[in-house]
């Protein structure tokens, strides 16, 4: 899987240029949140349910950002980021243990987590079936797992050329879409039929499928990313819960 390390390589040089460009990083009311416009978990109630002390896994976890919400919340967590820069530049906490290491090989052992996410991060920058059997195997057996990604209508509107989600659809259906380019990551971004495809294949059920919208009171914290006047009226970016109901042979 030659991407990993030419995601790696390009994280480990954009790391610090990616952080200073979020200072809200630093903002631990924000978190835990969901998606580009941090979205509250209070709000979206995804992992809400687990009892304290339970055991949680941040797949792409960059600084730790998130993490450090689930561990004010009395969970322990644990984080792995392709990037030893990311993973060096983490945000320490008692309860938040960080390793660099690709999702599709953790150092974990077999059904020891109680749930997982990766919030805009592995997924958005993997094919997501090696990652997804991964996953399955350090999870435990009704452990959730939530995927937060950019939707399919937003990387179908996004012209290369502007760097900007247009107001119409740009480019053909395709069930993956694979998009390489100078000084950049692989993106990878499929369809709803080709996440439940890949879902079911590597152990897990969907449980539910939230079509994330903006508000036109959410602050654009991402210069890069789908502009709020386009996120108020389509979703930007979709959010999968779905739950592992078997192992993998």
């Amino acid at each position: 899987m030659r991407y990993i390390d030419e995601n790696r390589k390009y994280w480990d040089s954009n790391a610090q240029t990616y952080i200073d460009a979020h200072p809200e990083f630093n903002n631990e009311n924000l978190f835990p949140s969901w998606g580009i416009w941090y979205r509250s978990e209070s709000e979206l109630n995804l992992l809400s349910h687990l009892c304290q002390h339970s055991k949680i896994l941040d797949i792409g976890c960059g600084i730790g950002n998130n993490m450090i919400g689930w561990a004010n919340r009395g969970m322990n967590c644990y984080g792995i980021d392709l990037s030893k820069s990311m993973i060096d530049s983490a945000v320490k906490h008692i309860n938040c243990h960080y390793i660099c290491s690709p999702a599709e090989r953790m150092p974990f052992c077999s059904n020891s987590f109680d749930a997982a996410y990766c919030n805009h991060g592995a997924f958005d920058f993997s094919l997501p079936t090696p990652a997804l059997r991964e996953i399955n195997r350090t999870l435990k057996i009704g452990a959730p797992l939530i995927i937060c990604t950019y939707s399919e209508l937003s990387q179908l509107c996004y012209s290369r050329a502007t760097g900007e989600l247009q107001t119409s659809i740009l480019y053909p259906f395709k069930k993956v879409r694979l998009e390489r380019s100078d000084n950049s990551p692989l993106v990878v971004s499929l369809s709803h039929s080709a996440w439940i495809d890949a879902f079911e294949e590597t152990g897990f059920r969907v449980k539910k499928l939230i079509e994330l919208t903006a508000k036109n009171s959410d602050h654009q914290y991402y210069r890069e990313s789908p502009r709020l006047e386009w996120a108020a009226k389509w979703p930007a970016e979709d959010i999968w819960k779905v739950e592992k109901y078997k192992d993998l042979l």
